[in-house]
């Protein structure tokens, strides 16, 4: 169930215990008596009850008190949320932009396969900005959302590490690590792809995760040539549950 769904079930649960108590104080308070003994006979049990319609009313006010912060808050979170996804088509193609050199640099580290020469090969920049924006997606979004922006952030620091310690010739260029690091590309790719909509639409909740389809996909935009790699659509297959 998303962060919003459980806030408004939350509020949901107040407002009806509200309701219920004000109907029940209502027809104890006022119906019952006025129906035993008129408007004279309603005073005295206000009168006789006082502190009870003290601590109801206190009741009643700080449930309104609730509510109003409830609502403020959450329409100050719409309109931060809002304002981050305005930023968030350009912070997605900064990124899009890194995954394609990164695949550009791994495709040449790939095709040459040796370890002597790897301190040749520049290394990529990641769009350390980007996660700014980010941040300030995960703080407004509901929890869908923040978890999945929160996994594209993580896999891109741990997949960037991984690039540089390649081009530095700490990672061995095998056949298993050039996979898992265009896997693991494809998988940002598609992720991010996903998140384009997201900064698009009125919705909140984005819950994604890559099919094979895809990841394919992101190979080609990548520019990966993934026939050529051997046991990249194995690996692939392995790794990505089919949707």
């Amino acid at each position: 169930m998303s962060g919003f769904l459980v806030m408004n079930a939350i509020k949901f649960i107040i407002i009806l215990v509200a309701v219920l108590l004000l109907i029940s104080y209502v027809v104890c308070m006022l119906i019952f008596p006025w129906s035993q003994g008129g408007w004279v006979y309603v005073q005295s049990v206000w009168s006789e009850w006082q502190s009870l319609n003290a601590g109801f009313l206190a009741l009643l006010s700080s449930v309104i008190v609730l509510l109003a912060t409830h609502m403020q808050i959450y329409e100050q979170r719409k309109r931060d949320l809002t304002a981050s996804k305005s930023l968030l088509p350009y912070t997605l193609s900064g990124i899009s932009s890194y995954l394609y050199d990164c695949a550009s640099i791994v495709m040449d580290i790939y095709s040459e396969k040796d370890n002597t020469i790897k301190s040749k090969y520049r290394k990529p920049v990641l769009p350390i900005g980007s996660f700014n924006v980010m941040s300030d997606c995960i703080k407004n979004s509901d929890i869908e959302t923040a978890e999945n922006i929160k996994s594209i952030m993580t896999m891109l620091q741990v997949h960037h590490d991984r690039v540089v310690a390649l081009c530095n010739g700490r990672w061995s260029v095998s056949n298993t690590n050039i996979c898992c690091l265009f896997h693991n590309m494809a998988m940002i790719n598609s992720m991010v792809e996903e998140l384009y909509s997201f900064s698009r639409a009125k919705h909140t909740a984005v819950a994604y995760e890559p099919s094979i389809e895809s990841i394919v996909n992101s190979y080609n935009a990548l520019d990966v040539e993934y026939e050529s790699i051997d046991g990249l659509i194995d690996y692939t297959k392995r790794k990505t549950r089919a949707v």
